[in-house]
């Protein structure tokens, strides 16, 4: 067991350098192919942040580990708003626009919401994928039809100037993800079944905090720079990509099976984790310090229900 724990730890290293190198090298060719700041803040780092959670889960799906796959998408998502949120708010209160609040925050409750729905046959198949991709696209859409115009200047020549450079970083990112999830399904598969518990289980413990750290200490230190659109953006962005994009790629690998007893917690706690964050952001329309340690305390007492 000591040795998996060990293949574990190098496979989310793996993850999160290739989330590091994927996200940087993504945010270059934006800037190359002149998309604007903005949609690139809520789809390229969200995805960049996200890319752990995707290759897990289609790994583990494709392994016909789909407790594994759909508990670190529940799991993730619980973590983003309770623990990653809750600590952001820790380090420094942050202010809500009222377009989070009337835009985005519904499509999160949404997409949380639409993910029970699909499951309570007890299996998301590939018909259950095909809603969850086409609402992915609209939200793509969605996004599409916000974003400012694109910056132009010096940087964008020099990224240009550095396009190979580039390639190589977003090639390399994707290695070091498909081979750090390959170690994490493996190694949490075997430490999951050495010890009696879940695939499942895992996946909304172990594997799902391992897969949120890229979106941890890009909010952290967002925080830390008081940028607050950044925190609430990736979190928001990170959570729809992970219910729609991700569980819908995984589904059309292999159907995922869907545990009733998921119902008796972990979905309504990830629905209403979502919910909560409309009337803890209306408060001043900021998420203040109290209700960060709320949200943290709250994942605390979540992940001791799971385990107990």
């Amino acid at each position: 067991m000591t040795l998996d724990l060990l293949l574990f730890l190098i496979g989310l290293g793996l993850l999160l350098l290739g989330a590091e190198w994927l996200v940087t090298g993504a945010t270059r060719l934006a800037a190359i192919w002149g998309v604007s700041p903005l949609v690139v803040g809520l789809t390229v780092v969200a995805f960049g942040t996200s890319a752990p959670e995707m290759v897990v889960s289609v790994v583990a799906a494709a392994r016909d580990q789909g407790g594994l796959a759909l508990g670190n998408v529940v799991g993730s998502n619980i973590a983003n708003v309770a623990l990653i949120l809750g600590i952001a708010a820790l380090i420094r209160p942050m202010p809500v626009g009222r377009d989070v609040m009337a835009r985005d925050v519904p499509v999160t409750i949404a997409v949380s919401i639409l993910v029970a729905i699909l499951g309570w046959n007890g299996l998301i198949g590939r018909w259950e994928a095909g809603i969850l991709l086409a609402v992915f696209a609209w939200y793509m859409l969605h996004l599409s039809r916000i974003g400012g115009p694109p910056e132009a200047g010096d940087e964008v020549r020099t990224e240009k100037a550095r396009r190979g450079t580039t390639l190589i970083r977003i090639l390399l990112g994707t290695v070091g993800l498909a081979l750090g999830a390959h170690l994490m399904v493996e190694s949490a598969t075997v430490i999951a079944r050495s010890v009696g518990i879940s695939e499942t289980v895992i996946g909304i413990t172990l594997v799902a905090f391992g897969t949120s750290v890229p979106e941890l200490a890009a909010s952290a230190v967002a925080a830390v720079r008081g940028r607050a659109d950044m925190i609430l953006g990736n979190v928001i962005g990170s959570n729809v990509f992970n219910a729609t994009l991700i569980l819908g790629v995984a589904a059309l690998v292999r159907p995922l099976p869907v545990e009733a007893a998921l119902y008796g917690l972990e979905l309504p706690v990830m629905v209403g984790a979502a919910v909560l964050l409309l009337p803890l952001m209306y408060t001043r329309l900021t998420l203040q310090r109290w209700e960060g340690a709320l949200l943290f305390l709250g994942y605390i007492g979540f992940i001791w229900m799971v385990l107990r």
